[in-house]
């Protein structure tokens, strides 16, 4: 495996090695993660007091995260990617890169699996989860924005963060949310819906049914 020096040239041959055995295509040749706690690199990280250790609660929010459906998981994105507190997002992000081993941005299936089981919080099952809940645009691995969507604690999300949210949504600032409004927000230019997709992605949060959402 090849690795440029313009992205790699601070990174220890012995990391290297790590990624490039996480990274094998053949399932044969790719050790377990169980194997790979093993490896010199890893075992000198995690005893090292100078190196950020995983976050066992941030972790631990990860296996119990549940998107729900559509439109929460549209309000749940808004959220992290705009009004959540920067010392929140910092201290996630903290996180995510010691998980991303070969620092691409993204997180594979292996090093999610590698870092769970780092702190024996995973097992393949887990792994299958989190990746089905955080994987929104199902591209195979988690960007940041998916993973500090799971990695948040909501129980600290303010009231007024979630106001902003829902002001984002609520275009003509009528105190609620229409289907217009959320087909504005979330349509995809090269991917457009038909109409009724939008009325039944607001008929999750449309409590007293009268097609809009009402304000939080």
């Amino acid at each position: 495996m090849e690795f440029p020096d313009e992205e790699w040239a601070e990174v220890s041959p012995e990391a290297r090695e790590v990624v490039s055995l996480m990274l094998q295509k053949n399932p044969n040749r790719r050790p377990s993660a169980c194997n790979l706690l093993t490896h010199p690199w890893i075992k000198q990280r995690v005893g090292s007091p100078e190196v950020h250790s995983l976050s066992k609660a941030t972790l631990t929010r990860l296996k119990s995260f549940k998107v729900g459906g559509k439109m929460r998981q549209a309000a749940l994105q808004l959220i992290t990617s705009q009004f959540i507190e920067t010392s929140k997002v910092a201290e996630i992000r903290e996180v995510f890169l010691e998980l991303d081993a070969d620092k691409d941005g993204r997180l594979s299936r292996a090093e999610l699996a590698a870092g769970l089981a780092l702190h024996k919080l995973g097992s393949q099952e887990i792994v299958d989860h989190i990746m089905e809940m955080c994987d929104a645009d199902n591209s195979g691995t988690i960007e940041f924005t998916e993973f500090l969507m799971g990695a948040l604690s909501w129980e600290q999300v303010d009231q007024k963060t979630l106001e902003a949210a829902f002001g984002a949504f609520d275009l003509d600032k009528d105190g609620r949310i229409s289907a217009k409004e959320l087909k504005f927000m979330l349509e995809d230019e090269e991917e457009v819906a038909e109409d009724h997709i939008w009325d039944d992605l607001l008929r999750e949060g449309d409590t007293d049914k009268d097609g809009t959402v009402p304000p939080i």
